[in-house]
């Protein structure tokens, strides 16, 4: 109950992000685990000569886990070091109806969090390289057979499983980024349904004490209305009762078309209703689709034109004329754009407007569309607002445009988020991905020569090591698809137009991940091809 009251409708957005950060972490606790692995590996020698001389088995070990938690916990203070100088800006991104976002800060509680998340870490993924490096014998590294050629290829496929994981993960985060960037632009391109530029809008409360009815709000706006529109710049102004909703919010009504049954008797079609003055279409840029907008004959007590939007139109009239029909004994006179909501991502279904500032609500908006900066206009609105009330102060001024920003506030900062977790997985899987590579063409130096000597050409060697790169990174990539049909449908309240698993999000963000695999395994791949066969042979 708590966690509903609290996050609301942002809970999805939550979610997103423990998730996001979870991968980085998986991320980087498997690069960890690899880079502990080769450490571990390269020590050997050193651990073997330990236990010849009286170290006991436990001893190594503790050794190697006390190094690898000093890195984990110098990692950790470096880490919250960072968070002290990104919070206050990724504060600043996060969409402000979040509930107590902007007490976010470093305390001590997260202090001690990541420092013994680090320590955690640092121990878990130290533990088996430790107790591989403490298990080997002073007779195997001077017979330079170690663990041996099964071992030393079981830990390569080891690690190359670790950056399969990292590259799956770096898919996952990265499909995310692009279905939601995907999604912005679709709705930037989507008709609105309206023209937000140059609106500005005002919203007003009228206490009850002194309007007690709705005449006297519907006096009192219709009065300031004559004002405001006499103001220089004002092309037109209008008011919406209760308050301009550009979501699925306000009020409802069942709708009974005359001479038309409901095609479930059990069902009734509802429509939200918003109540209107005359110039409130004009005012918002909504474009007449049939018919006419609203005119003075429409105002008053016992009027029963009304106006509907496209989306009612053509699911209750798609086969005749809607202007002349009747809903509820109501007769549609036109026909306006669809609104749509962008915090549904949908159209506002089936929107009813009636003209009738005789049942004004106590709250309404104020709606003026200048042809110049609507914020100008702020304080020229509260002035013509003191004149008829002193008492009366308006309780927010905004423009429509902002009002839009606000409503997509949650995709762009999830974006963003997601942006720049997805560039740092990116990035450590590339290293994961160059560390197994160049472990690789170490390990197998000799057998490189060998090839090499016996006719191999550089080209084919270069290839050769590329082709182990590209199948780590194509099975990464078929492994986080697989991941990411399950993950991103988390995102799916927060997409437009594009389902979570678009193939061309997908086929190009695979493309992206290729290219940076076959980039960081060129360098390993380029030093191989310059191996020289006599020399790698001596070595051995």
């Amino acid at each position: 109950s708590f966690v509903n009251d609290e996050l609301g409708g942002n809970r999805t957005l939550l979610h997103v992000l423990w998730g996001a950060v979870g991968l980085v972490l998986l991320v980087a606790c498997t690069n960890a685990a690899g880079l502990f692995l080769v450490h571990g590996n390269s020590r050997q020698k050193e651990m073997a000569v330990r236990a010849a001389v009286g170290a006991s088995r436990g001893r190594i070990m503790c050794q190697m886990l006390t190094e690898g938690l000093v890195v984990s916990l110098a990692a950790g203070v470096v880490g919250v070091l960072l968070a002290f100088w990104v919070t206050k800006g990724l504060v600043g991104l996060c969409p402000s109806d979040i509930p107590r976002i902007k007490e976010s800060r470093v305390d001590t509680s997260v202090l001690f969090f990541a420092l013994g998340l680090s320590v955690l870490t640092g121990v878990l993924f130290s533990l088996l390289p430790a107790w591989r490096a403490a298990g080997v014998h002073l007779s195997q590294i001077m017979k330079g057979t170690s663990a041996g050629p099964a071992a030393g290829w079981r830990r390569l496929h080891l690690r190359k499983g670790l950056v399969v994981s990292q590259i799956g993960m770096a898919l996952i985060l990265l499909m995310g980024v692009g279905v939601l960037i995907r999604s912005l632009i679709l709705m930037q391109r989507e008709d609105l349904g309206f023209e937000p530029e140059g609106v500005l809008v005002a919203h007003i409360e009228l206490p009850k004490v002194k309007y007690p009815d709705f005449p006297q709000a519907g006096t009192f706006f219709e009065q300031l209305l004559r004002r405001v529109q006499g103001l220089p710049a004002v092309q037109s102004a209008a008011f919406v009762s209760g308050g301009l909703d550009l979501s699925t919010g306000g009020g409802f009504m069942d709708i009974v078309v005359e001479g038309r049954p409901p095609a479930d008797p059990r069902e009734t079609p509802m429509a939200r209703f918003e109540t209107v003055s005359m110039d409130f279409h004009k005012t918002m840029g909504m474009a007449i689709v049939k018919g006419r907008a609203f005119t003075e004959q429409d105002i008053g007590d016992q009027t029963t034109n009304i106006v509907v939007d496209e989306t009612l139109a053509q699911k209750f009239f798609a086969d005749v004329d809607p202007i002349g029909q009747r809903i509820n004994g109501m007769t549609i006179v036109g026909v306006v754009k669809t609104i749509r909501d962008f915090e549904e991502l949908a159209p506002v279904v089936n929107t009813i407007y009636m003209a009738s500032p005789a049942r004004c609500y106590m709250i309404s908006d104020v709606v003026v569309r200048t042809g110049g900066d609507p914020l100008k206009l702020a304080d020229a609105i509260r002035a013509q607002v003191a004149l008829l009330d002193k008492d009366l102060e308006v309780s927010r001024i905004y423009t429509l445009k902002e009002n839009l920003a606000e409503m997509l506030s949650p995709q762009r900062f999830i974006t963003i988020l997601l942006g720049l977790f997805a560039q740092i997985t990116l990035i450590l899987a590339a290293v994961g991905l160059y560390g197994v590579i160049q472990y690789s063409v170490a390990q197998g130096t000799r057998d490189v020569g060998i090839r090499m000597a016996l006719g191999a050409t550089r080209s084919a060697v270069l290839m050769g090591v590329l082709r182990q790169g590209l199948a780590v990174a194509l099975i990464g990539v078929v492994v986080g698809a697989a991941g990411a049909l399950a993950a991103t449908r988390v995102l799916s309240s927060l997409l437009y137009g594009v389902s979570s698993m678009d193939p061309l999000t997908l086929g190009v963000v695979s493309l992206v991940l290729i290219a940076i695999a076959l980039l960081a395994t060129y360098l390993p791949a380029r030093r191989a091809a310059r191996i020289d066969p006599m020399t790698a042979l001596r070595c051995e």
